[in-house]
């Protein structure tokens, strides 16, 4: 009975000591922070009689070695697809650690006097980051 005693100090003796004495293998790290995109508002003034392009930015809070991906598209609002400017919608690939991409979206030029007009952009599904604020943009 002595030795069952002995046999089980030492099998438990062993356990604690395993358990808390420092290893050399490789140190936990916490998980990596996803970098954040921001989608810029954009004013710019329109041609009056030619089609020009609108770029609008997309930036990367931090640097990642991965490719970013998002999903956009535009929206109406006092600016109306297909009579002010080309709809457009897609999946924007920003380079592993590139700070920024773009889109570029069509606007038709107008003779007109009128009050300012916007739609917006909206960004969304980011694969490798997340997205600050609304994702929206207005143009």
């Amino acid at each position: 009975m002595n030795n069952i005693l002995n046999i089980y100090l030492l099998v438990v003796s062993v356990l604690l000591l395993s358990s808390c004495s420092k290893s050399g293998n490789t140190p936990v790290t916490p998980p990596a922070t996803l970098p954040k995109l921001s989608i810029l508002d954009l004013t710019q003034a329109r041609d009056n009689k030619v089609w020009s392009t609108y770029r609008v930015f997309i930036t990367v809070s931090a640097s990642v070695n991965k490719d970013i991906t998002v999903n956009y598209t535009t929206m109406d609002g006092t600016a109306v697809a297909n009579n002010d400017f080309t709809p457009v919608q897609g999946t924007l690939t920003i380079p592993a650690n590139a700070s920024e991409g773009y889109i570029d979206v069509p606007v038709r030029g107008d003779s007109l006097r009128q009050a300012d007009q916007v739609f917006y952009i909206q960004i969304s599904n980011p694969v490798n980051a997340t997205i600050s604020g609304t994702g929206k943009a207005t143009v």
